[in-house]
């Protein structure tokens, strides 16, 4: 009880600290740590990818090695058989159904515990509501005209609308690029997304902030636009990491995909249009959707052989077709004006 009181107060001390500080210097300040953060993770995640993996696979193939002659180990296997087959199963890594799935399956029970607990904390009305009320209050005091633009762009980056035209460029590249496999994860993660979001939204019934920049139909808990950056951009991040052979463009766009998505669910509670934790389930409801997407796609894609188009024709048809995604989503923005929308 003393240190859930401890960090409640520790958290507070926080978002005071940041509230104090004007929204532009917030921003240096957190643009400075994922620089510097993105400069670490350059300079050594390649070393761990290229140097430290493959040593920990080589001990751990010793071991494997050690413990198959091992004559108590044999002796153990044959007593419990039914048990060693589970685990040989679970942990093999020639097929989807082995390794793959155990941590799918264990990454979604995480994120699905994470989720109950906030819910748990909206409900009970714990801290995170005092925070929630804090910020709104705190985000209706620092707009201004440059960051109500800034953030309207951004925000439309998760409406249902810009989104749907997304996935529609984005199937037409996975589908002229013959790999096709991943439409049917892209599609559910965004469908079940959307779905939930939905049916939570109703299920609270959870008022929108008082100080909202503009108005909004729907309840507040959980974001929409927040459920579906993550379900949509983190699908994409995935699938290019996948056919993306250099481990630092990898990382590279890791960190777009993560800032995009930040935003997306800072310009939220810029708005006004949901709190904190309306935001925070939003992200866990897209990642869960997006884990049970990327299943699907990585068993399609472990059953099926097809030729691909080539690194260099890809990247040419994913930039003509980024391009125009790009021009549709500014066309967006000039017939949906912030001006029209307050």
């Amino acid at each position: 009880m003393e240190d859930h009181n401890f960090s409640q107060k520790y958290y507070t001390i926080v978002i005071d600290w940041i509230m104090a500080i004007p929204l532009w210097i917030d921003l240096l300040v957190l643009s400075a740590v994922i620089i510097s953060l993105y400069l670490v993770m350059h300079k050594f995640l390649p070393v761990i990818h290229n140097t430290v993996l493959p040593f920990i696979r080589s001990i751990w193939g010793s071991i494997k090695d050690a413990f198959g002659k091992n004559h108590d180990w044999i002796s153990l296997k044959k007593q419990y058989p039914r048990l060693f087959s589970f685990i040989h199963t679970r942990l093999d890594t020639s097929h989807f159904r082995g390794l793959a799935l155990t941590l799918f399956s264990l990454l979604l029970l995480y994120i699905i515990a994470l989720f109950g607990g906030l819910v748990e904390d909206v409900m009970t009305h714990d801290s995170i509501v005092e925070i929630d009320q804090s910020i709104s209050v705190w985000s209706a005091t620092i707009r201004t005209d440059f960051f109500n633009n800034f953030f309207w762009a951004i925000t439309q980056l998760g409406r249902i609308w810009v989104i749907g035209f997304l996935v529609a460029f984005f199937s037409l590249f996975l589908w002229f690029s013959h790999r096709r496999y991943y439409l049917l994860g892209l599609y559910v993660s965004i469908i079940g997304s959307e779905i939930l979001t939905i049916t939570g939204k109703y299920a609270f019934a959870r008022e929108r902030p008082s100080g909202a920049f503009y108005h909004e139909a729907l309840y507040s808990f959980p974001s929409g636009h927040a459920t579906l950056a993550v379900a949509f951009f983190g699908f994409v991040l995935y699938t290019f990491f996948q056919e993306t052979p250099n481990f630092r463009s990898k990382l590279n766009l890791f960190f777009i995909a993560l800032i995009l998505i930040f935003l997306i669910g800072m310009s939220r509670i810029y708005l006004g249009v949901h709190y904190v934790s309306d935001v925070w389930a939003g992200y866990l409801i897209g990642a869960m959707w997006m884990v049970i997407g990327i299943a699907l796609s990585e068993y399609q894609r472990s059953n099926t052989s097809c030729k691909k188009l080539d690194l260099k024709q890809s990247h040419h048809l994913a930039f003509f077709i980024g391009m125009l995604a790009f021009i549709c989503y500014l066309l967006f923005l000039y017939w949906h004006p912030l001006t029209a929308n307050y």
